[in-house]
């Protein structure tokens, strides 16, 4: 069964405890957002310094927040972490910790199922 956490941890030095959120499936990290931060447009693979340099940082089973949705969110988001699973390497691969280009993800609808401070 695949393992899928949305994790949340807050910003260093940030006033008011602004938080980043990413996706971690089967223990690989997948992060849309963190591009503004210094990493690539798109993160697949092992955490980042960035993602260990957050502090306070929660994980909540992603199918709990998914069944909040309503049907049409939740069709939505089920199709987008389809085409991401597809794509992952399997864990603990050498692949697994390399980083990849947005543009490989282009198909890839980043609408987020929960707002945050991103």
């Amino acid at each position: 069964m695949t393992s899928r956490l949305f994790v949340s941890g807050v910003l260093p030095g940030s006033e008011h405890a602004a938080r980043h959120d990413w996706l971690e499936v089967d223990g690989s990290v997948v992060d849309m957002t963190a591009d503004p931060f210094g990493e690539a447009p798109v993160v697949v693979g092992a955490r980042t310094a960035f993602h260990e340099s957050l502090t306070s940082t929660v994980a909540d089973d992603a199918a709990d927040l998914v069944a909040s949705l309503s049907a049409e969110e939740r069709t939505r988001l089920e199709r987008q972490l389809a085409a991401i699973e597809s794509r992952l390497p399997p864990p603990g691969s050498a692949a697994a910790s390399r980083t990849l280009s947005r543009r490989r993800y282009r198909e890839i609808s980043p609408s987020p199922a929960r707002s945050s401070s991103s």
